[in-house]
C-alpha cells in the first residue's frame, strides 16, 4: 500500500514542531510522499519555512482572518483544497491526514448540518499534551472550566467520526480518557522519537580534568510551566557551597526579561542564550548534566534528543517522563515543582556531580533505552502501523 501523510499544525512551535519535522524527513526517507499545511495567528517563524524548504515537500500556509485564543481551529483552514492538490499527481497514492492539534482539529469536522462528518478524509490526530484542568481554570480564569467540556466534547466528535486519538504516553492515554471522556480504546499511544540509529554514543567525559566546571544544561521555552526559576536557584545554591558549576539556558519566552533580570550579577555562571536554532543538537553534545524542572508535559523532546546523546537528566516526575526516566537508571526524578524542589534538585545535582562513573552508568543505559524504543525511525514505523489501521477502517465504510 502506498502512503502519502498530510500533516496539519495550528500555530507551529516547540516540540509538536520538533516532532513533526522529525517524521516528515523519515517518511520521506522511506519513499512516502508528505505534505505539510500550517494555520496561523501572527506569523510563522522563518526558521520553520526554513526547515520545511530543507525537507523539499510540498506546504501550504493559511492565516487566520482574526486573531484570539483558539482562533486557529474555529478559522478551518482550506484542507480539502489542499488535500485536492496534493492527490493530483499519483491517484494510486492513499492518503491520510495527520492533525497535531489535540481537540482543535475537532472544529474541522465539527459543526456539520448533517449527521456525517464534514470533513470526509481518513485522518488520526495527535494530542501533544494536555495541561492539566486547574492550569487550564488559571489561565482562563472563568472560561477554563468550560473550555474542557468543549475540548471534550470536540475530541469525542472525532472519535465518532473515525479519527485515531493518539498521545504519547500510557500516563496522558489515562488522562484523556478520564478528562475528555474518551473510550479507552479509541485511544492509541505513540512515544515520541528523536535522532538515528546510526549516531555514535557520546565520549567518556569522566575522564576530562577535574578542575573544569561542571556544566549543567537548561533548554526549554521561557515561560510559566518550564520553572527555569528552579534551575537558577539550584545552581545559585551550589555556588554559594563553593561548586564549581554552570548553568546554560537555551530557549525564549515571554519570561525572557524577567530571567535576565534573575540572573544579573551572576552572568559568570549563569548563561542565557536566548532562542538558538537546533539548541539541542548544539549543546547537548557539550553539557554534563539536563534539568527540566517542570508543571506539566506531555514526553518533552529535549529528554530523547539528551539520552541520545548519552547526557544524564533530572527531571520533574509530571505526564510521561516516569515512564522514560527510571530513578538511578536513566536519570532522576524530583517532585513537581514546590517549595522543596530548589534543594531536592540541589541534592541529585550533587549525586551526579561527585560520582563520574554512575554519571557514564546512567548516560549509557539511557543512550541505550534511547536506541531500543525512542529513534525516529520507531515512531514512524509505529504511525504507520496506524495510518494502515486507519485506512482499512476507511476503505470498508
Amino acid at each position: 500500500m502506498k502512503i502519502g501523510v498530510m500533516h496539519i499544525i495550528f500555530n507551529p512551535g516547540g516540540g509538536a514542531w520538533s516532532v513533526i519535522r522529525e517524521l516528515a524527513s523519515c517518511q520521506k526517507e522511506r519513499g512516502m510522499r508528505v505534505a505539510i499545511g500550517f494555520s496561523y495567528k501572527r506569523i510563522i517563524s522563518p526558521e520553520i519555512i526554513l526547515d520545511i524548504r530543507a525537507l523539499k515537500i510540498p506546504y501550504f500556509c493559511y492565516r487566520v482572518p482574526l486573531d484570539f485564543p483558539n482562533s486557529s481551529a474555529l478559522f478551518v483552514p482550506p484542507i480539502r483544497k489542499w488535500m485536492n492538490l496534493v492527490m493530483q499527481p499519483d491517484k494510486s497514492i492513499n492518503w491520510i491526514v495527520h492533525f497535531h492539534n489535540g481537540p482543535g482539529a475537532g472544529f474541522v469536522f465539527w459543526p456539520s448540518f448533517t449527521w456525517s462528518s464534514r470533513f470526509l478524509f481518513p485522518s488520526v490526530n495527535t494530542y501533544h499534551g494536555i495541561p492539566p484542568e486547574d492550569i487550564v481554570i488559571e489561565l482562563r480564569k472563568g472560561f477554563g472550566s468550560i473550555q474542557t467540556k468543549i475540548n471534550g466534547f470536540l475530541s469525542r466528535k472525532m472519535v465518532d467520526y473515525g479519527v485515531l486519538i493518539i498521545t504519547l504516553s500510557k500516563r496522558s492515554k489515562r488522562e484523556l480518557v478520564d478528562t475528555y471522556k474518551l473510550p479507552e480504546q479509541s485511544v492509541h499511544v505513540v512515544y515520541n522519537g528523536t535522532g538515528s540509529k546510526n549516531k555514535l554514543f557520546i565520549k567518556d567525559r569522566s575522564k576530562e580534568k577535574k578542575d573544569k566546571p561542571f556544566i549543567v544544561g537548561f533548554i526549554g521555552y521561557i515561560g510559566r510551566k518550564k520553572r527555569w526559576d528552579i534551575a537558577i536557584k539550584s545552581i545559585k545554591k551550589l555556588r554559594e557551597e563553593g561548586r564549581n558549576i554552570e548553568l546554560i539556558i537555551a530557549g525564549d519566552g515571554f519570561a525572557s526579561l524577567e530571567l535576565r533580570k534573575e540572573i544579573e550579577g551572576a552572568t559568570s555562571y549563569l548563561k542565557y542564550l536566548g532562542h538558538i536554532k537546533d539548541a539541542s543538537k548544539k549543546l547537548l553534545p557539550n553539557i554534563d548534566l539536563l534539568i527540566l524542572p517542570t508543571h506539566h508535559e506531555g514526553l518533552p523532546m529535549v529528554i530523547l534528543e539528551a539520552f541520545s546523546y548519552g547526557v544524564p537528566v533530572i527531571a520533574s516526575s509530571v505526564g510521561a517522563i516516569p515512564e522514560v526516566i527510571k530513578v538511578g537508571e536513566t536519570g532522576y526524578l524530583i517532585s513537581e515543582p514546590n517549595e522543596n524542589s530548589v534543594e531536592e534538585l540541589s541534592c541529585f545535582i550533587k549525586l551526579l556531580m561527585d560520582d563520574p562513573d554512575l554519571r557514564y552508568k546512567i548516560g549509557k543505559n539511557s543512550y541505550e533505552l534511547w536506541q531500543k524504543q525512542f529513534t525516529s525511525e520507531i515512531m514512524t514505523d509505529n504511525y504507520l502501523k496506524l495510518y494502515k489501521k486507519r485506512l482499512s477502517e476507511w476503505k470498508t465504510t
